[in-house]
């Protein structure tokens, strides 16, 4: 028997990082002969020289991040799933006693809605059913965002797919738009290829205040997502990093970031002065006062405002 193409070879041993652990390795082997049948014995040395290959690629960093998983899963402990099932069983048991009661009690005098009701009773227990199927055995991954790039490239041919996020608003007053524009802030300059990158805002109370805003906020966000994309900002929201009391200047080697991080500051606060203003100037009540139009609700289409 032959296998063309990668072999996966596994065992225990320690990794690049120096740490003892289960190493999946994946090797660029054309073809390994088992030799099972009338050949007799299986090729042992062409199954040694996989793993010594592999465990070359390993030593000399020829094993790239595009090959590395791009999750684990971490086990859950029993002492945590053992209650929670049991808990599972209780109900379950308590349900079908409930089933039986209620099929073996039927109501002469209104068998039709005592047929209904029941129906719609074991539907809900079924779907309750289907949904413990899951919670039975619950799942944990560590992921590792940082190989993405490396398996799928960057850019408008990378094989990432386009993400699309949905904000939504309704009064500026209640809902302060320096907080909406720190969402949106953050979303555009989250560690994703650009191009790939879409946000809607759509705003029930159709608000000037809220697309104002939101237009100060696009011209902004030409100057903040580059610097986030430049620098490995974290927190992408300007409003918790710069109110951050840490060493800024930790794990930062870059000559210019801190001339950099001075002029995105003041240009910030500039940002945040211009919001305040338009808040204030929505707040500020005309000295003829308020008028409406007759036969005008005030209610429309809800506008939408992308930002991509």
């Amino acid at each position: 028997m032959a296998f063309a193409g990668v072999v996966v070879v596994r065992w225990l041993g320690l990794d690049r990082d120096g740490v003892d652990a289960q190493v999946i390795a994946v090797v660029g082997v054309r073809e390994v002969s088992m030799g099972v049948g009338r050949a007799g014995a299986t090729s042992s040395a062409m199954l040694r020289r996989a793993v010594n290959l592999t465990i070359l690629a390993l030593t000399y960093g020829c094993l790239t991040d595009a090959y590395e998983p791009l999750s684990k899963i971490i086990p859950i402990s029993k002492n945590k799933l053992t209650p929670y099932r049991a808990v599972i069983i209780m109900r379950l048991v308590v349900l079908g006693l409930f089933f039986h009661y209620r099929i073996t009690n039927p109501v002469d005098s209104a068998f039709g809605l005592w047929l209904t009701s029941v129906i719609c009773e074991i539907l809900f227990g079924f779907s309750w059913i289907l949904d413990q199927f899951p919670k039975w055995c619950p799942v944990n991954r560590e992921t590792y965002v940082d190989r993405l790039i490396a398996r799928y490239g960057d850019g408008e041919d990378s094989g990432l797919a386009p993400v699309d996020f949905f904000v939504t608003t309704v009064d500026p007053l209640k809902e302060p738009p320096l907080i909406t524009a720190n969402t949106v802030l953050s979303i555009l300059a989250v560690d994703y290829p650009v191009e790939k990158v879409s946000c809607y805002v759509s705003d029930d109370g159709a608000s000037m205040l809220t697309f104002e805003s939101l237009a100060e906020t696009a011209e902004f966000a030409r100057r903040w997502v580059p610097f986030c994309k430049m620098y490995a900002i974290e927190p992408r929201t300007p409003e918790f990093y710069f109110s951050q009391k840490i060493d800024y200047l930790k794990d930062k080697i870059h000559p210019s970031y801190v001339k950099e991080r001075g002029s995105m500051k003041r240009d910030y606060e500039e940002y945040k002065v211009r919001i305040n203003a338009l808040v204030a100037k929505a707040q500020k009540t005309p000295e003829e006062g308020c008028s409406c139009r007759m036969g005008h609700s005030g209610l429309g289409t809800t506008p939408v405002t992308t930002l991509a």
